[in-house]
């Protein structure tokens, strides 16, 4: 594969022959970044664009100038939670710790698949787990796996749920004879909805309970709910016993 038309700071060679045009053109980028944070009080929290055209995708890239003013528009036009007026709900200012582990992690770029493969990230999981693990009350046998957000969360653990109480993860679901539900809250995050559409329950599966005031799930109506569903053959003895047990 012919790749001489990269520019010589596509990637950093090995033999480090190129590594002036590579420091050139991170400090031309973390330079643009740093005076859009370092700015950021000035600007308000939400951008004003209403359409962005990213242009044409060219085979042969983009001269570095095309990029960074391209990156000076980017930054300009985005959501901006770096200012004191921003109050967000999801996406906080980042510390700059995190970004620059950003940077190292994406340069190393090591697979997690398996420990050959990152043998440090691998390792350092599983001790930060058990860390914040420790930290809610766990033992040290305490643990679990890192997502990119509450929706994958909430798909993976209900996975564990699913192939753990319905023992359905060689077999499938359309062996069971009555079907699975899920009682969440009437406040519940639609990411529950997404999770039991993929996990093959459907969307119906997800029962919602009355919350109060204070967005907690009311006994009374979890009770109503579960005698409810148990008299239609839902799948609910696991739970029905440990609302028993409660």
């Amino acid at each position: 594969m012919n790749i001489n038309f990269l520019p010589n700071d596509s990637f950093i060679e090995p033999n480090g022959q190129n590594i002036d045009e590579v420091k050139s053109l991170i400090r031309k980028v973390m330079d643009l970044v740093i005076e859009n944070s370092a700015n950021s009080k000035q600007r308000p929290s939400l951008a004003q664009i209403e359409n962005y055209n990213f242009g044409e995708f060219s085979m042969q890239g983009a001269p570095t100038e095309d990029i960074l003013l391209q990156l000076q528009e980017i930054l300009r036009n985005s959501m901006n939670p770096l200012t004191p007026n921003y109050i967000g709900h999801m996406d906080s200012i980042p510390t700059l710790i995190s970004c620059l582990g950003e940077f190292v992690t994406t340069a190393i770029n090591n697979n997690m698949l398996s420990l050959e493969m990152s043998p440090v990230f691998s390792q350092m999981e599983v001790q930060v787990l058990q860390k914040i693990a420790h930290m809610f009350g766990f033992d040290e046998k305490g643990g679990g796996v890192m997502t990119s957000g509450g929706s994958l969360a909430n798909l993976q653990a209900l996975a564990v749920a699913r192939n753990h109480k319905l023992q359905v993860k060689e077999a499938g679901l359309t062996g069971l004879i009555e079907q699975p539900v899920i009682l969440v809250s009437e406040v519940s995050h639609t990411s529950l909805h997404k999770a039991a559409m993929l996990l093959g329950l459907g969307t119906s599966s997800v029962i919602a309970v009355k919350s109060n005031h204070n967005s907690q799930m009311d006994i009374s109506d979890l009770e109503k709910q579960i005698i409810k569903m148990f008299e239609e053959g839902k799948s609910l003895l696991q739970l029905w016993q440990r609302l028993e047990q409660l």
